[in-house]
């Protein structure tokens, strides 16, 4: 069992004051590259949620079959997770989460990602994991993906969320990856705030 703050993201809608009506949940190992208002006021339709597609198409296929999720659905990674308070207040329930965990048991490697997956991922709109949940370690994934495209600058001028997923952090002694001076940079002009 996992202690019951793991799953508050999913259930939020009914911790957070009836007065909001949305909440944009961020994991904290990420950079704020880009201004977040345009994922903010995001028109969310019938869904609940909006989340960047699972980046790796391995890990797409295995969570699926490990979640017994349907052929046609997708995997999303809850990092940057837009929540309509409103919509989740009315079909999240606490308890419905915490049958899921029990049923799953072991199968849950992400507890929360996989039971925000599971039960309601057919209520998750996906949005451009590139652009609002970019998984720092698949730098030559996006870059090959796109013929060259999505190289540093276009991340530089268009991600907006940065995710340092993970072990490896860029605060971490040793850090080596395509984004380690770019953390820096950050670093350093909050230390002069």
């Amino acid at each position: 069992h996992f202690p019951k703050e793991m799953y508050y993201r999913i259930f939020s809608a009914r911790l957070l004051p009836q007065t909001l009506g949305r909440a944009l949940y961020l994991d904290p190992d990420m950079v704020i590259n880009r201004p977040l208002a345009p994922l903010y006021g995001m028109e969310l339709g019938e869904h609940f949620f909006a989340a960047a597609r699972s980046v790796n198409p391995v890990s797409q296929v295995e969570y699926k079959l490990r979640l017994d999720m349907p052929e046609e659905s997708e995997y999303f990674n809850s990092g940057v997770l837009l929540i309509d308070l409103n919509a989740a207040r009315a079909q999240v329930r606490p308890q419905d989460i915490f049958r899921y965990a029990e049923e799953k048991g072991k199968a849950l490697l992400l507890p929360d990602q996989d039971i925000l997956n599971g039960l309601y991922g057919t209520r998750i709109l996906g949005v451009d994991d590139s652009v609002w949940n970019y998984d720092a370690r698949r730098y030559d994934r996006y870059w090959l993906g796109s013929h060259g495209e999505k190289d540093m600058d276009w991340v530089m001028d268009h991600t907006v969320f940065l995710h340092f997923c993970g072990k490896n952090k860029p605060w971490s002694r040793g850090y080596e990856g395509h984004f380690s001076a770019l953390y820096k940079h950050y670093q350093r002009l909050l230390g002069e705030v």
